[in-house]
């Protein structure tokens, strides 16, 4: 009964608006990162076919995107409070909605571009989404509930980019199938708008006199601080290489078979939210009672050691093992940083330093994922030294730290000669031998990855086992027919869609009936169609020109076979294009006609398409 009364606490404590966007965060954070935990694999080997240079423009995508993510934001706020927050949000999840459909129908390779377009749309969604729901807890909660309040949001983003990766990995394991996870994040934001229109409320009244320019001025003053710039650069540094969480991990999984062929990509994504999860509130409490420039180092520090102990070894449990790490680190690093800026910011420009710590964030993103596509294509896929890309990210992120400590010993001097009397209390951190270590450590960790020999891609070793088809069923995928009229000399074009992987058969037939003979005296001739049919692969074929048998049934088919060495292809699955011409339409001819009898002209036939489907399903395990 007291649990019971503890949560009736929390939950009635809170303004209803409150809830109503967490549930929003949960949905739109879990959309977010369900696709993010295949789209870099998606695009590299799907997308740009595994090109040598498609590292690179993944990076130069990501990175694009990241632009808006995080520099969008500044006058996105103001945005939300000149014209309303509940305007804002719908333009929002409408932007991020469509953004995930075009993502959903790339599945074949060259469909780049609206790939990229899709991708911006999420960008420039969620760019309008993430300063509005922090905004709006802060104006329906109190001073005493913001602790509170902000932890259960943070929970709420934790639980989505767990929830969703999970289950997508689940119903959609085959990289045949990515394109189906970004349909489900679409849907779950479509969820967002239903319950943005029935049950949100503006938590403040728009401002429709605010001055956009003006506001965007105030977020970009603290810049004009020379200290907190420097730091804001510094910071920068960590999420340069968090970067390779969010970009390559993934693909250095597939390219060089980092965990065991079961486990699911989007599996992979789901370590960081669920450590976060688990150890969250104990992590939160152990380092409450630090310094927060020391916690954020520390952060820093296991950061660096969990992405080593990632890339640096072949052993998938070690893999695994080194994202639990790093997750930790970041855990405490981002916190750290915020609670620091928070100290340090003026009080009555307090929101502006901490809307800029989005700078440091995007400008770290944008440069190490446009950094980190050209190192993994030369040192990964180019060089085959996957290890090589791993140190220097590692190497980064190690000088990061120094300059941390760099900056520590700066601000602490600057304590001292305000202060004799000042004196800092001892830390692991303000020792001059930890400044050693580290400075040692970046060279020594440039040199082990230089030194640890290549590894195999997984393309470059062994033929992968075939495929027993034998213990596969056959299966017909459901296609509706399709009916329709065309004149003579005119014809009728149209889309078919396959969804499914292993598409062993595809036959097309048009079949159409042509009228008796109008009497005794006259002769109807035959009706001609052609069907052409073109695979998702471009590669035309025709039935050639085919006509009915006199005042009878017509029929022309075109069919395709497929076949593949292993579980999943997918050289029939995609957008089939299909054209109906009807060629001649034969009319109706006397036999003799002594008295001028005409000829009775067809201007053409009805007809209709049937089309067979046989696809190749694996057996139940």
């Amino acid at each position: 009964m007291a649990e019971q009364g503890a949560l009736s606490n929390i939950f009635g404590s809170f303004h209803r608006t409150f809830w109503v966007v967490n549930s929003f965060e949960l949905l739109e954070r879990g959309a977010y990162y369900g696709t993010l935990a295949v789209l870099s694999v998606h695009v590299i080997k799907t997308i740009l076919g595994n090109a040598g240079y498609a590292g690179t423009v993944w990076g130069v995508l990501y990175g694009m995107v990241t632009l808006i993510l995080y520099f969008f934001p500044l006058p996105a706020s103001t945005f939300a409070e000149k014209f309303g927050f509940k305007r804002v949000l719908l333009a929002a999840f409408a932007l991020e909605a469509s953004g995930y459909f075009v993502l959903s129908t790339t599945f074949r390779e060259g469909q780049f571009l609206p790939l990229a377009v899709g991708f911006s749309m999420v960008g420039f969604g969620a760019g309008l989404y993430k300063p509005v729901i922090g905004t709006t807890i802060a104006h329906v909660t109190s001073t005493e509930q913001r602790n509170q309040a902000y932890s259960i949001y943070y929970w709420m983003i934790n639980l989505g980019a767990f929830l969703v990766p999970l289950s997508v990995g689940f119903a959609f394991p085959e990289r045949a199938l990515y394109h189906y996870v970004f349909a489900v994040s679409s849907v779950l934001v479509a969820l967002n708008l239903v319950t943005l229109l029935l049950f949100f409320k503006n938590p403040v009244a728009p401002q429709p006199d605010l001055a956009v320019a003006e506001a965007i001025k105030r977020v970009m003053a603290p810049l004009a601080d020379r200290k907190f710039a420097v730091l804001l650069v510094i910071y920068a540094g960590f999420w340069f290489m968090y970067t390779y969480t969010q970009t390559f991990l993934p693909v250095l999984m597939v390219d060089f078979g980092r965990m065991p062929d079961w486990v699911a990509l989007a599996w992979i994504s789901t370590v960081n939210p669920g450590t976060i999860i688990a150890l969250g509130p104990f992590l939160g409490k152990l380092v409450e009672r630090y310094k927060s420039i020391n916690v954020m180092m520390t952060g820093i520090a296991l950061a660096c050691i969990g992405i080593a102990v990632n890339g640096m070894s072949d052993a998938s449990s070690l893999f695994f093992v080194g994202i639990v790490i790093f997750s930790i680190g970041e855990f405490i690093t981002h916190p750290g940083f915020i609670a620091y800026v928070s100290k340090v910011a003026p009080k009555d420009k307090l929101t502006s330093y901490m809307a800029s710590i989005f700078l440091s964030i995007g400008i770290g993103t944008i440069s190490g994922s446009v950094a980190q596509g050209v190192m993994y294509d030369h040192f990964a896929r180019g060089l085959l030294r996957p290890k090589a890309y791993i140190a220097i990210c590692v190497a980064i992120g190690l000088a990061t730290l120094l300059a941390f400590i760099l900056y520590n010993r700066w601000v602490i001097s600057g304590q001292v000669r305000a202060d004799p009397t000042h004196r800092e209390p001892p830390s692991v951190w303000t020792r001059a031998a930890t400044m050693g270590v580290v400075l040692i450590l970046i060279p020594a960790t440039l040199g082990g990855g230089l030194v640890s020999g290549t590894s195999v891609l997984e393309e470059e070793g062994e033929a992968p086992r075939a495929t027993d088809w034998s213990v596969y069923a056959s299966a017909t995928l459901p296609i509706d027919d399709v009916s329709d009229y065309t004149n003579e000399g005119d014809e009728w074009g149209g889309p078919v869609e396959v969804g499914v992987p292993n598409v062993a058969r595809m036959r097309f037939t048009l079949t159409w009936t042509d009228e008796a003979d109008a009497g005794v005296r006259y002769t109807n001739q035959p009706d001609t169609f052609e069907l052409a049919v073109t695979p998702p692969n471009g590669t035309e074929r025709t039935s050639g020109a085919v006509a009915n048998a006199q005042g009878g049934e017509g029929t022309a088919s075109v069919s395709f076979e497929f076949e593949g060495a292993k579980d999943p292809f997918w050289n029939g699955t995609g957008e089939w294009g299909v054209v109906v011409r009807c060629a001649t339409a034969g009319d109706q001819t006397p036999l003799i006609s002594p008295f001028n009898r005409r000829v009775q002209a067809d201007d053409g036939n009805a007809w209709t398409l049937s089309v067979e489907c046989v696809h190749l399903e694996r057996p139940a395990k």
